[in-house]
This record gives C-alpha cells, sequence and structure tokens, in this order.
C-alpha cells in the first residue's frame, strides 16, 4: 500500500470511531458530570488521565500488551476489593461509602479516557501495517464498543457527576433504558466503517490471503444497512442493533482470518 493509501485508509477508519467518543465527551461536559464536582470523582478521573500521559508518554507502555494496559487502568478495582476487606473486618460505614463512591466513579472515568489509548493503538497498529486478522477485529470491536457510551449521552441533558454517568451506562446494559435518537448516525458512521475497512483490505497489498476478509468486509456493509433498517422496526435499544452484532461478528472475522 502507498503512503498515500495508508494516510487515507487510516483517516477514514478513525474517523467515524471518533466521532462517538467525542459524541459521549461532548456530552459529558454539557450535562455537568466533567468536571466532577465531587473531590473523590475529580480524585479518580485525574489520576486516570494521569495514567493516560504516562502510559502514552513511555515507549514500552504504548507498544505494551493490551492486558497490561487495562491493568493499569483498572487499578481502582484492587482498590475497590481492598476497601470491601476492610469494611468487612471493621464494618465501619465510612469504608462501604468510600467504596461505593470509588465504583460509581470508575466506570464514567474508564469511558472518558480510555477510548483515546484504545484509538490511538488502533491507528498506530494501521500505520505499521498490522495484519487484517488485527486491523478488522480492532475496527469493528471499537465501533460496537464506543456505540454504548454514545447511546448512554442520548439519555438525558444532565447527570449528577460521573456516578451518574455510570448509573446510565449500567441501565443500558440491562436494557432498562433505550435510546433510538443515533440511529441515523449510527447507520451513515457504520457504512462508512466497513466501507472502509473493504477498502483497507483491498489496497492492504501485502499478498496474504485476504479473500475471507474481504468477503466478511463487503457483507458487513450490507447486513449494516439491512439490520438497522429492520431491526429498528423491531427494537430501539442502540445496544442490540449495533453493539452486539458488532462483537459477534469480531469471532467471524478472527476464525476467518487467523494464521492466514
Amino acid at each position: 500500500m502507498s503512503e498515500s493509501l495508508k494516510l487515507l485508509s487510516w483517516g477514514v477508519l478513525v474517523a467515524p470511531l471518533s466521532f462517538f467518543y467525542f459524541y459521549f465527551f461532548a456530552w459529558s461536559i454539557k450535562s455537568g458530570a466533567v468536571p466532577p464536582t465531587s473531590m473523590l470523582e475529580a480524585i479518580v478521573l485525574a489520576t486516570m488521565v494521569l495514567r493516560l500521559a504516562a502510559v502514552l508518554s513511555v515507549g514500552r507502555l504504548r507498544h505494551a500488551k493490551v492486558s497490561l494496559i487495562v491493568d493499569i487502568f483498572a487499578l481502582e478495582v484492587l482498590i475497590i476489593a481492598g476497601l470491601l476487606v476492610v469494611y468487612i473486618l471493621t464494618r465501619v460505614p465510612e469504608y462501604l461509602s468510600l467504596l461505593t463512591s470509588i465504583a460509581l466513579a470508575w466506570p464514567a472515568a474508564l469511558l472518558l479516557v480510555f477510548p483515546p489509548f484504545a484509538l490511538y493503538r488502533f491507528a498506530s497498529s494501521m500505520l505499521h501495517r498490522a495484519s487484517l486478522s488485527s486491523v478488522i477485529p480492532s475496527a469493528i470491536g471499537l465501533f460496537a464498543l464506543l456505540v454504548i457510551p454514545a447511546e448512554v449521552a442520548t439519555l438525558t441533558s444532565s447527570v449528577e457527576g460521573l456516578s451518574g454517568v455510570s448509573r446510565l451506562l449500567l441501565q443500558v446494559l440491562l436494557g432498562q433504558a433505550r435510546s433510538a435518537a443515533l440511529v441515523p448516525e449510527i447507520t451513515f458512521t457504520g457504512l462508512v466503517l466497513y466501507l472502509a475497512l473493504t477498502f483497507y483490505v483491498i489496497t492492504q497489498g501485502d499478498g496474504g490471503d485476504w479473500f475471507g476478509a474481504l468477503i466478511i468486509a463487503v457483507a458487513g456493509s450490507v447486513v449494516a444497512l439491512g439490520w438497522s433498517a429492520l431491526g429498528s422496526l423491531l427494537t430501539e435499544d442502540l445496544l442490540l442493533l449495533f453493539a452486539v452484532p458488532g462483537l459477534a461478528i469480531i469471532g467471524l472475522i478472527w476464525w476467518t482470518t487467523r494464521g492466514r
């Protein structure tokens, strides 16, 4: 692939994925969740931002295994577990209150801070000629996952801090809150993404066996249009319309392209 085609593929693939994150980020500011008004929530978000800065500034961390990066951004889980043990041993209610506050702030802070790193790793892998079996599932996985916070951002115009965002997220995941407000935008960006993947597969030109991945990329474009048109008549849940099918197709693409 020529340098110009590589940059074009990079831009077309990253743009629709970035749309959902910036939509959620802008809503978080507009709704009052950011900046946090609670000192504890501000500490959780600030430490998360510092971890992002550290990961991006250290070369070994930028290219480290994803499992290690997830551990870095999940340090609050260890704190929560420690507080739970202390509460069980002491029965002091303050520890339970602190545990609950951290547990409610962490998911929202993670959604605000982790996606930029995930998008950076995805874009970087493309520029370094990652394999099709890596690029395609990563793109579809990011699309499916970023739809979730985007749906959260359509549910209300104001929330009570990061904990309010986390509560909305939980309602979406449990199917207790639904919104169809972004269906046209998601349909359009989804088609752009699938078509961009098709273009990437065709122009990748590394001599590998890309035929199976190309078929799925083309089929994905058709499925995205058909499912969004027909599925929206049956349900208004964006998680069912876009996130679940997107995650399911990752397995199919991985199986088709593995070891090839």
